[in-house]
């Protein structure tokens, strides 16, 4: 065999196994019914139709939100929902993309209201950690207050991430998240959701 050749033969045989390595090492969060990794197809909540995925609504509720800085309330109820759903991408550690397609605010005081404005909010993700648990980003969130500090104005963030912790149920976690953008001012979020669907549920590394 020539040098050149040989030379081709190893490059080949070096990319390959990099290839293999990359097939091997790439992971990507599963919502499962039990606390594993891997999650076992029978526990995944993901499904396929005719080769699709099904995206996986989320269902959560809160007991209390409590909104500080620029505004001080705290509304007895909220609730929110969305869809998990696979990505396209190939690469290590993918999350789930996520959607919130409606949340509401309700009893927040006299007068006061709280409104969630431009939804869907689309490009959040849901990327699983260690022990079943993870976080959850809501991409773009504004929200709009009536009444409930002494202007009627709007708090936004590119971004807002709570905690993900598997369970049954599963818990949604934010303390003192800013939505630091808009007319009001810098204004603090903090809440603690339950997931109603699915339940139970983890966050794990396939």
């Amino acid at each position: 065999m020539s040098h050149k050749k040989m030379v081709g033969t190893m490059v080949a045989v070096v990319l390959a196994a990099f290839a293999a390595i990359g097939a091997t090492s790439a992971s990507a969060t599963t919502l499962c019914k039990a606390n594993e990794a891997p999650c076992a197809e029978k526990n995944e909540w993901e499904g396929e139709v005719e080769g699709k995925d099904i995206p996986v609504t989320i269902k959560a509720s809160s007991t209390e939100v409590t909104f500080g800085g620029a505004v001080k309330a705290t509304c007895k109820k909220s609730a929110l929902t969305g869809l998990a759903s696979d990505t396209e991408m190939e690469a290590d550690n993918v999350p789930l993309e996520f959607t919130v397609n409606t949340i509401t605010f309700s009893e927040c005081g006299v007068g006061c209201k709280v409104e969630a404005q431009g939804l869907s909010w689309k490009g959040g993700t849901l990327e699983a950690g260690e022990k079943g648990n993870g976080i959850l980003t809501i991409a773009s969130p504004k929200l709009a207050f009536e009444k409930c500090s002494e202007k009627t104005c709007t708090a936004s963030a590119t971004a807002a991430e709570l905690d993900f912790t598997g369970g049954a149920p599963a818990l949604l976690k934010a303390v003192e998240e800013p939505l630091a953008t808009g007319t009001c001012g810098k204004v603090t979020l903090s809440a603690t959701y339950k997931i109603e669907e699915p339940n139970p549920v983890w966050a794990v590394r396939e």
